[in-house]
C-alpha cells in the first residue's frame, strides 16, 4: 500500500477535503435575493417600531413583547451575518444592507426588555428610519 494511498482513506485527510470543498462552495447574493433581503429587514425593523410604540401601559404583554422581539432581532442577526458570508453580484452593496440589519436587530432586542416609554419612542423612531433606508435599498435591487 503506497503512502498516498494510505493518506487517501485516512479519516483526516477526508475530513480535510471535506471542509476545504464546502469552503470554496460559497454562496452569492444576487440582485434578486437582494431585494429579497432588504425587503425582510425593511419588515423586521417596521414590526419593530410597532412594538415600540406599543410599550407601556396598555400595550402588548411583557412576554409577547420578549418572546416576539427577540425572534425578530435574531432573525435579523441571521440575515446580517448570510449577506456577510455571500458574494455579492450585479453592484448589490450586501455590506451595507448587513449594517443596518445589525442596527435593527440591536435596537430590537432593546425593544425585547420594554424599556421606558422615552426610550421606547427614540427606538421607534430610529427603526422607522432603518425600515425605509431598507426598503429604498429593496426598491433600487
Amino acid at each position: 500500500m503506497t503512502t498516498a494511498f494510505a493518506l487517501s482513506r485516512s479519516p483526516l485527510f477526508v475530513l480535510i477535503v471535506l471542509v476545504l470543498t464546502l469552503a470554496a462552495c460559497g454562496t452569492t447574493t444576487t440582485p434578486h435575493d437582494f431585494q429579497l433581503d432588504a425587503g425582510t429587514v425593511s419588515s423586521i425593523a417596521a414590526e419593530g417600531a410597532l412594538m415600540a410604540d406599543d410599550v407601556g401601559p396598555g400595550g402588548t404583554t411583557n412576554a409577547f413583547t420578549k418572546v416576539h422581539a427577540g425572534e425578530l432581532a435574531t432573525t435579523a442577526e441571521e440575515l446580517r451575518f448570510t449577506l456577510l458570508a455571500n458574494t455579492p453580484q450585479g453592484g448589490v452593496h450586501a455590506r451595507a444592507l448587513a449594517a443596518i440589519a445589525h442596527q435593527v436587530s440591536l435596537r430590537v432586542a432593546v425593544v425585547a426588555t420594554r424599556p421606558p416609554q422615552r426610550e421606547a419612542q427614540r427606538l421607534r423612531r430610529e427603526l422607522q428610519r432603518l425600515a425605509a433606508a431598507a426598503g429604498r435599498m429593496a426598491e433600487q435591487g
